[in-house]
């Protein structure tokens, strides 16, 4: 047994499973014992998909969860699982000894019920307002509206006093151009 993929295996409850099965494919033509071929299967809370090998362009199958109608340990060999949707199945095998396959393959179906019927159900986590660091970030924002306003008024004022240094030129001008002609 080879891994297909230089990745380890990788498990986080209701976020990913990651992890090298062999598949059987049936689909190679005629062959009296079908081919059992390493793949890198991937499933999240949304799908499962069985990759050719480590390069994420090498789909070979994928599955939404919610439109799983079969999926438990294959008749023919325990240490396989068949998965199946209204319009096509797959086969997917444990790389693992002899004595852990049957526990990987009822582990498989555990993952996959917990993500297709319980994750989805999780709420979202409500934000503490009492954990210190909402309470930071929201003095940060108020912190940024209050210097944007300064900035805004400081900027109004040097505007004003500009039209009022404007204003002052114009008007002296205009005593000088009175007082030279009058």
């Amino acid at each position: 047994m080879i891994p297909v993929s230089l990745r380890p295996s990788v498990f986080k409850k209701c976020i990913i499973k990651e992890e090298d099965l062999n598949i059987i494919r049936e689909d190679l033509g005629n062959l009296r014992i079908k081919p059992k071929i390493p793949s890198r299967v991937i499933m999240n809370k949304r799908t499962i998909t069985i990759f050719e090998s480590g390069s994420y362009q090498s789909v070979l199958k994928s599955f939404y969860l919610k439109d799983l109608i079969y999926y438990r340990e294959w008749e023919e060999d325990e240490s396989c699982l068949k998965l199946q949707d209204h319009s096509k199945y797959i086969i997917m095998c444990v790389l693992c000894s002899a004595d852990n396959r049957e526990k990987e393959i009822k582990q498989w179906i555990r993952d996959i019920n917990e993500f297709k019927d319980l994750c989805d159900k999780a709420k979202p986590k409500k934000i503490d307002s009492e954990d210190p660091r909402v309470a930071r970030y929201k003095k940060e924002l108020e912190m940024q509206d209050i210097i944007k306003t300064m900035r805004e008024t400081k900027k109004i004022d040097e505007e004003k006093k500009q039209k009022d240094e404007i204003k002052t030129i114009k008007l002296a001008q205009i005593l000088a151009i009175k007082v030279e002609y009058f």
